[in-house]
């Protein structure tokens, strides 16, 4: 069955609405392993 255009839009929003949700779960750990490779490797 094809999809309208509207039903294709829902879609999208739906799936931005996962994206940030998933980002956001994220972020903790991308900024922890950040952090332990500046220490590990002496940056500042």
């Amino acid at each position: 069955m094809t999809k309208t255009y509207a039903q294709i839009q829902k879609q999208i929003a739906a799936l931005q609405r996962d994206a940030e949700k998933l980002k956001r779960q994220e972020v903790d750990g991308v900024i922890a392993r950040i952090k332990e490779a500046i220490q590990v490797y002496g940056l500042t």
